[in-house]
Order: C-alpha cells, then sequence, then structure tokens
C-alpha cells in the first residue's frame, strides 16, 4: 500500500481533495441549499473525477521521451538553480521596495491588526506596469521555481540546502499569509514521502502547523501589546514602534542619540515607559468571523468553528457559488473563454474576472475580494462538460508527464500547484502558479523510467546502452 502512494501520490491529491472537501459536502449541500447549483457541480466532480483517472491511465507519454531524446539538451541543474536563486533575491527585493509597508516587517515593529489589515491587502496587490510583472514573476517563483530549488537542495542532501531553505522561510513569511508556508512545506513533505522518511514528513507536518499558529500571532497584532505607545522625540521613523506613530499628542524628549545606536534607543524606550510608572496594553481586538451566517455551517461562536468552516466548508460552499452565479446572473450561459484574459484580448472580447464576480455575489460587494474555486467549477463556467473533461485530461496529462519525468525534485516540486488546481482556476494555476515551467521542465529535462508491469508510471531509471 506505502508503496503505492509512494509512486502515485501526485495522482492520487486530486482524487483525494475532491473526496474531502467536495463529496461528504455535497451530501449537506442537497439539504441546506437550492438543488440546481448542488446537483451541477456533483455531476461536475463526478465527470472530473472519471476523465482524471482515465486519461492518466490511457493517454500516452511515449512521445515526450522521444522528444526529450531528440531534443538532447545539456542538462546543468546546478547552474539552474543558482539562476532561480539570484533571481528570487532580486525579486523579493522589488517587491518590498514596492511594498507601502511589509507586513512581516510592521508586525515586529508593533503594528495593530488594523493595520497589518491593511498593509496585507494591499502587498503585492493592485500594481501595474512593471510592478505588476514583478508580482506576477515573485508568484511563479514562490510557487513553482522555489519548490523546485528547495526540493532539489534536499534530494541530492546539498550543503546549502539550509541556507536557501531559511531564505524562502523569509521571503514566504513577508505577507503574513497563514497558509503561504505551504509553498515550503510541501515540496519537502514530497521529498520525505517519496523516500519513505515518515519521521522527517511528520516534522515537516508539525512545522508548518506551528508557522500557521505563528502567522496568525503576527497577523493578529499581539506584538503591539510589548511595545509602548510613546517614544523618545529624537527616535528616527524607521525605528519607531508602528503603534507610536499614530500618537496625537507630545511625546516625552530622552537624551539619547536614538539614530545612532538603535539598540540604546530600544532601552530608552522600555526607560521612558518605566519612569512614568505606567503601562499601556492595547488588548487585540477578537477575530470575529467574517463568514456570512448562511455559510456558517459549524457556527459562529469560536476560533474553531471559524477554522472549520474556513477549512473544510467555504471551498465547497464557493464551489456551489459558482454554480449559482452561472445560473443567476449568466442565466444558464457560458462565458466560453472571456475569464482567461490572454485568449480574450486574442478574440477581441472583454474579458471577465469571475474570482470577483462570484465574490460580489457571496459578500454583497466587490471591494477587491475574490473567490476561488475547484478548477472544474471554472471549465464548467466556460465551456460546460467539454470544459470539465478538457480541463480534467489536461491536469492528468501534466501530472503524469511528471511522474515520469524520472526527477524527483521535478516531482516534488509540483505538489504544490496541483494542490493550488484544487481550489482555483487551471489557466492561472499554469501561467502564475508555475505548472507550465514545471511541465516545460519535465517535457525537455526527462529521463526514461522502468516501467515494470504496471503501465508508464514512476519508477527505477533505465540504465543507457
Amino acid at each position: 500500500m506505502f508503496d503505492i502512494i509512494r509512486k502515485h501520490w501526485l495522482f492520487l491529491m486530486p482524487l483525494l481533495v475532491f473526496a474531502t472537501y467536495y463529496l461528504p459536502q455535497n451530501v449537506i449541500g442537497f439539504a441546506r441549499y437550492p438543488l440546481e447549483p448542488v446537483m451541477t457541480l456533483f455531476i461536475a466532480l463526478l465527470t472530473s473525477a472519471l476523465s482524471f483517472i482515465l486519461a492518466y491511465r490511457w493517454l500516452p507519454v511515449a512521445w515526450a521521451d522521444r522528444l526529450a531524446a531528440a531534443l538532447n539538451l545539456p542538462r546543468r541543474p546546478d547552474l539552474i538553480m543558482a539562476f532561480i536563486v539570484v533571481l528570487y533575491v532580486l525579486t523579493l527585493w522589488a517587491v518590498c521596495s514596492a511594498a507601502e509597508r511589509v507586513p512581516l516587517l510592521a508586525a515586529l515593529q508593533g503594528a495593530s491588526a488594523e493595520q497589518l489589515a491593511h498593509y496585507r491587502n494591499t502587498f503585492m496587490r493592485g500594481q501595474t506596469g512593471n510592478a505588476g510583472l514583478v508580482n506576477y514573476s515573485f508568484a511563479i517563483l514562490s510557487q513553482a521555481l522555489m519548490p523546485l530549488l528547495i526540493a532539489h537542495a534536499w534530494w541530492h542532501g546539498k550543503r546549502w540546502r539550509y541556507l536557501v531553505l531559511v531564505l524562502f522561510i523569509l521571503g514566504t513569511s513577508l505577507s503574513l499569509s497563514k497558509a503561504a508556508l505551504l509553498c515550503v512545506c510541501v515540496p519537502l513533505m514530497a521529498v520525505w514521502l517519496m523516500r519513505g522518511k515518515w519521521m522527517n514528513l511528520a516534522t515537516t507536518a508539525l512545522f508548518f502547523v506551528l508557522s500557521v499558529a505563528m502567522m496568525y500571532v503576527l497577523a493578529s497584532g499581539r506584538i503591539a501589546t510589548f511595545y509602548p505607545v510613546e517614544a523618545p522625540a529624537n527616535t528616527p521613523m524607521a525605528l519607531m514602534p508602528v503603534a507610536a506613530l499614530e500618537v496625537n499628542y507630545p511625546v516625552p524628549m530622552f537624551p539619547t542619540n536614538a539614530a545612532s545606536q538603535p539598540l540604546h534607543h530600544w532601552f530608552s524606550v522600555m526607560l521612558v515607559q518605566q519612569q512614568k510608572q505606567k503601562q499601556v496594553v492595547v488588548e487585540p481586538p477578537a477575530m470575529l468571523s467574517d463568514v456570512p451566517e448562511q455559510y456558517s455551517v459549524f457556527g459562529r461562536d469560536s476560533q474553531l468553528a471559524l477554522i472549520a468552516n474556513r477549512i473544510l466548508w467555504i471551498p465547497y460552499i464557493t464551489a456551489v457559488d459558482w454554480f449559482r452565479y452561472q445560473q443567476e446572473r449568466l442565466h444558464g450561459d457560458y462565458v466560453l473563454g472571456r475569464s482567461i484574459r490572454p485568449l480574450a484580448w486574442a478574440l477581441g472580447l472583454k474579458h471577465i474576472h469571475l474570482e470577483r464576480e462570484v465574490a460580489a455575489l457571496q459578500w454583497g460587494g466587490a471591494g477587491g475580494s475574490t473567490s476561488n474555486a475547484v478548477f472544474f467549477a471554472d471549465a464548467w463556467l466556460n465551456w460546460g462538460v467539454f470544459g470539465v473533461v478538457l480541463y480534467s485530461m489536461l491536469l492528468a496529462l501534466t501530472i503524469k508527464l511528471i511522474s515520469t519525468s524520472g526527477n524527483p525534485p521535478l516531482v516534488a516540486a509540483s505538489a504544490f500547484p496541483v494542490w493550488i488546481a484544487c481550489f482555483a482556476a487551471l489557466p492561472p494555476v499554469y501561467l502564475s502558479g508555475g505548472l507550465g515551467f514545471l511541465l516545460v521542465f519535465a517535457l525537455l529535462a526527462r529521463r526514461p523510467v522502468d516501467t515494470g508491469a504496471e503501465g508508464r508510471l514512476p519508477g527505477k531509471r533505465i540504465k543507457a546502452a
């Protein structure tokens, strides 16, 4: 059983997500929501799963081996990895330079929960032109190329693997997104899964859980309770606690050279607070559920209920709302590719941002928010049943080409984009999600593998004659 999972885990991942996030929830959906969108989702789900399984089993990939053999490109993985690191560092610098405030740094400086919410909502969002291109590059690097680098470093035991791991952890933590470190942990867990190192896999999973807790603490503004709300007047703006920047009354003078001695500055701030013999404690605001009551199937009275709704229910009900959007706003019609920006531009049609349109339907207003759904929901709204079959076959073929590439780090790096495809439209996953880049690597740098009696599946590499 474990051997089958180790060989087919990337193929099994979407099926496992279907069985966990959509199939059981549909039982509740039939009882609580209108029949038409729930039934449409159920039909699309079964069509997608069946098409995915059959395509993975029967679509040939031998042509890819012949293509790679004909091209016979030189393989210099270390050089490629060095290029990815340099590009990531430069892109990280550009992203931070363009941001109003970096959420992680603002949290460490004592920003409030409201301030952090603003910084997080504006971080790498809304930019156009060169800034938009930088953000697009950062998304590809974070979701595909850096995971490939991490998987390559740890699979081959490179000496520099800890350095790039720390760099990637810091880079993904800047936005304070609770799920950001999935980009780091998922490829590592995939490496341990393929290696059969279950203790390392469990340790990495535990690290991710702890990182989510840490991101929650930082994003909630609780760090601000450790900062004084007053600071010396000669404190440079870059070092002044964020909470002190909004004080409207005069601050006391303190005769220290805080500009030249940052550590002395910190002790000066704390000393001023002690001399005043008072401590202003800013209680972090309670995290109120922003989920509408009709979507809170697990209740709204506790943080545990909020987490359960977010993880186990919102993905499903959002997919239902995609089909409800087609019924209520499109009147049963299809958008026919207009949600795919390059295709809409090529056809001279107006682009439809389905994620924002569905969010407006869900939350009662746009406000820049988006509501992503599983890839077969987007496929159905674009092309109907044909789109579901086509998208499912394309994803299955992509997974099969990657799994049979003979490159374990590439397989491990593909885990996160494939996971994202289970909760988002497929075209962005191939483009900004980086799955398209990994597919190109799988086509150009293939190594023949021993298929054995199980067909064209991952196995041992065949030695060249």
